[in-house]
This record gives C-alpha cells, sequence and structure tokens, in this order.
C-alpha cells in the first residue's frame, strides 16, 4: 500500500465520519428548533434556520466529496516526492495495530478534555457552593470520563494485545 493510498483511505473514512456527523448535528438542531418554537423565539429562528441547513450542507457536501474523490484529495494533501515512493508493507497484523493506536488517540483526544472540564465544573461548583445534584453530576461524569481514558491509554499502549484478543475471539467464534 502505497502512501497516498493510506492517505486516501483515511480520508474515506473521514467522509463516513462527517456524513453520520451531519445526521447527528440535524437531528440536534431539529430538537433546537422545537425549543425555540416552544419559547416563541420565531424572530431568531428566522436566523438560525438558513445556519443549521447551511453547516448541515457543508457537513454533507464535504463528507462525500471525501469519500467520491479520497484519492484525487490524497494526492493532492500527499506530497509529490511520496506519490511515487515504494509500496508501504504493512501486513494485517501491523496494519490492525496502527488501526487500534489511532482509535485509542481518537478516545484520548476527547476524554483528556472532558476530564479536565469535569474536574474544573466540581471545582467550580464547590467553590460556589452549588446543589449537590448539580455537583454530582459532574463527578458521576468525571468517572465515566476515567472509564474511556484508560480505554484510550489501554488501546494506545497495547494495541498489539488488543490484537492478540481479538484473534482469540475471532478463533472461538468460528
Amino acid at each position: 500500500m502505497k502512501l497516498y493510498e493510506a492517505t486516501a483511505l483515511a480520508i474515506r473514512i473521514l467522509g463516513i465520519y462527517l456524513l453520520l456527523d451531519a445526521i447527528s448535528f440535524a437531528v440536534d438542531l431539529y430538537g433546537q428548533r422545537e425549543q425555540f418554537i416552544a419559547m416563541r423565539e420565531l424572530d431568531f429562528l428566522d436566523i438560525l434556520i438558513p445556519l443549521f441547513f447551511s453547516s448541515i450542507g457543508f457537513f454533507t457536501l464535504t463528507g462525500l466529496i471525501c469519500i467520491k474523490f479520497p484519492v484525487s484529495i490524497a494526492k493532492y494533501v500527499v506530497p509529490t516526492s511520496s506519490v511515487n515512493q515504494p509500496t508501504i508493507n504493512l501486513n494485517s497484523n501491523d496494519f490492525s495495530n496502527l488501526a487500534i493506536t489511532i482509535l485509542g488517540l481518537y478516545i484520548l483526544s476527547w476524554a483528556i478534555p472532558d476530564v479536565i472540564y469535569n474536574a474544573l465544573m466540581i471545582i467550580k461548583g464547590n467553590y460556589f457552593n452549588s446543589s449537590n445534584a448539580e455537583i454530582y453530576e459532574f463527578v458521576i461524569n468525571e468517572a465515566a470520563t476515567m472509564i474511556e481514558l484508560s480505554i484510550g491509554l489501554y488501546l494506545t499502549l497495547s494495541s498489539a494485545g488488543v490484537n492478540i484478543l481479538i484473534s482469540r475471539f475471532r478463533g472461538r467464534a468460528l
């Protein structure tokens, strides 16, 4: 697999993610629209509806472009000296280790900021004498985020072990 082909694969996965994110974003925006209607904020809704559709359209269009033209985008993104390089020799085991490590980094990319945010909200709640229910909510979120953080660290630091575990489960399933 050449470097631009691996990059094209990542770009296609990004396109799928953007399409799924656009669907999620559309559902969230529809809920916000219903809230504005319930609050009788119809003037504000006239401004938000074009913004809603343009943002959803941007995510959808970008996702479709990434899915339809990943090789063209990859050749544009990868330096020209790397396009004609020899292939990268990754066997399936190395490729799955790489994918598991990237998944772990992705989980860490949202878990670390959540840990910091929840810790700051707990400190703020204690400092300003907020209600216990409000503080407990952030404590529960912090506990869940610590589990996410440990999963992300495990996937990032021991991807070979996860790959062996997956292989064992596949062997038993067959």
